[in-house]
């Protein structure tokens, strides 16, 4: 069983969507100058006997692979990344690939090279794609030739000319379930000679209190060199928001082997773009940190960063002050005290603050008394700032109020598009041809709009709730999670049965997952050793005892 160029282009394109096709001379000594033709995906049929009469002429066989058109400006979607091995033997691109920590997609073989295939997701864009080209060539020595956006590449089935015997280009790997984002890529590949990682921060206040007060902070600093990959990124979430978090992230990062500065500050801008919140307690312990404070149920947030709104134990603004350093220069130490009084006291209580201002500090500088008159007036103004916040409001709101309601003055507000984002998270749901689909028992089931409505509803405040913003949420949660009709049952040699995923060319069966989206399920079970007797016996009786017939059926 041999995968077809249906089945390539019907991964990659919808059948509507036209598809541009190449045809050049292989052996580059005759007069034929090369042909462009096209069709609509879904009509295959009607040019194949023309491309394989051109074939047959020794000419090679290529398609655009991303959407759009001939020429690179009319490229509007970029359907894969892809990098054509340039060096070594078979065995040794085979070894590159495997190496790779992300499975392509899919692999051409051809006569001299593999042709490596990573399938994109909806969120790729045109103007990302040189860069990951070259990143792609840079890392498999692949042909760098092979990074503009009409590029194209053979087809299986089809002959490569060029030598004087004609070698079947073949493919040897299909996995179009397999879809991965340009940034999934990007990051662990090799920088090129681009322009440098804009280095974004967050500005807000307690980055302090949050490192001193959290055990598992504590946890990264002091394991760095070992801190797993989900840690590390748990501990970016928690950080990035404050201001100097960027800085201690790097800091705290640079101890591990691998640590890159520039893939730690994709990490980190990646986190401050996406809108999302720090990745929760909970969820940090349910990957193997174990936290004293979670376990016995005495830690008050939900996550490290929520920290930052806990206001600091006397002792501990106490010991801090005594780390801090004294210059015996009035100036510089007014500074200091400064940054202290930012740092430190911008969540405290008026009463804490003024003995903190008007005794602490000033008996620990040795300061005349007017000269903490400024440090006061620093008070008000980072604490009014403080309180002001809509983190701060949220925060004294309570952990009872969802993060897509935001208190105001007038009551509040509901944000749809929150929920919606939360929904993608918690909800194992996408949204094709008109229809919901939900997630059950390894295959994905049809769902009514009501109640994908009355999902959302479920997560709203009772007496906060109106059907219009149940709609509002609905619909935005539906864009988000959209998906094309060649995304549903991608790959034609997967059955879904009940105990799995079954892939008819690999011969393999593989636990069911939420990211294939099968929308089919055989009500049968896969048995590698089961005999069939009665099949068997039913199939030699047809065929009058034919052993070949049996087998041709059984092949069929």
């Amino acid at each position: 069983m041999s995968v077809t160029v249906t089945d390539v282009i019907g991964s990659l394109f919808n059948p509507t969507d036209t598809v541009c096709f190449r045809v050049f001379d292989d052996k580059k000594d005759g007069i034929f100058k090369g042909a462009k033709l096209s069709c609509e995906c879904g009509k295959y049929k009607s040019i194949e006997e023309t491309l394989k009469n051109h074939n047959a002429m020794n000419r090679g066989i290529f398609y655009v692979v991303n959407f759009g058109g001939h020429d690179d400006d009319s490229i509007t979607r970029i359907n894969v990344q892809f990098v054509e091995m340039d060096t070594g033997s078979f065995e040794e691109q085979q070894k590159k690939v495997d190496a790779f920590p992300l499975p392509p997609s899919m692999i051409m073989k051809t006569q001299k090279s593999l042709h490596v295939y990573w399938f994109m997701d909806a969120s790729a864009k045109v103007e990302r794609f040189r860069r990951i080209q070259t990143q792609l060539v840079k890392h498999f020595e692949g042909d760098p030739m092979c990074i503009n956006e009409s590029r194209v590449m053979r087809l299986p089935g089809f002959k490569h000319c060029k030598k004087e015997t004609p070698v079947e280009v073949v493919c040897i790997s299909f996995h179009p379930e397999r879809k991965y984002s340009q940034e999934q890529l990007s990051d662990i590949l090799p920088e090129v000679g681009l322009a440098p990682v804009e280095k974004k921060s967050g500005m807000e206040k307690g980055l302090d209190t949050v490192m001193r007060s959290c055990d598992f902070l504590k946890h990264c600093r002091d394991n760095a060199v070992t801190l797993s990959e989900h840690d590390w990124y748990a501990m970016i979430t928690n950080l990035a928001s404050f201001e100097g978090g960027t800085k201690l992230i790097h800091e705290l990062s640079a101890p591990y082997p691998g640590y890159s500065e520039s893939n730690t500050q994709k990490k980190i801008n990646h986190f401050l773009d996406s809108g999302t919140k720090p990745i929760t307690c909970q969820t940090i312990c349910s990957k193997g940190y174990r936290c004293p404070k979670f376990a016995a149920g005495g830690c008050s947030v939900k996550a490290p960063a929520a920290l930052c709104y806990q206001p600091l134990s006397t002792d501990t603004l106490l010991d801090i002050l005594h780390e801090l350093p004294i210059a015996g220069e009035t100036i510089k130490d007014l500074q200091t005290a400064k940054q202290y009084v930012i740092d430190c006291l911008y969540n405290q209580d008026v009463v804490t603050a003024d003995v903190m201002i008007n005794s602490e500090i000033l008996n620990y500088f040795k300061f005349k008394a007017s000269f903490v008159k400024p440090l006061n007036a620093v008070y008000k103004e980072v604490s009014k700032a403080y309180q002001s916040s809509k983190a701060t409001k949220k925060a004294k709101a309570g952990t009872a109020i969802p993060d897509w309601y935001e208190p105001t003055e007038k009551g509040l507000r509901f944000l749809p598009g929150v929920l919606a984002k939360d929904m993608i998270e918690n909800q194992q749901v996408f949204y094709a041809a008109e229809q919901h689909f939900t997630y059950r028992s390894g295959v994905y089931c049809e769902t009514s709009e009501m109640e994908a409505q009355r999902l959302v509803q479920s997560k709203m405040l009772v007496r906060e709730t109106k059907m219009s913003q149940i709609v509002d949420a609905e619909k935005q949660w539906r864009l988000l999670v959209q998906r094309d009709i060649r995304e549903l049952n991608a790959n034609p040699y997967i059955i879904n049965v009940r105990n799995g995923l079954y892939n008819v060319l690999e011969d393999t069966l593989i636990p069911h997952t939420p990211d294939y989206y099968s929308t089919v399920q055989l009500n049968v079970t896969y048995d590698k050793k089961a005999d069939c007797p009665l099949f068997k016996k039913f199939l030699a009786e047809s065929m009058g005892g034919d052993i070949e017939q049996v087998a041709l059926i059984q092949e069929m």
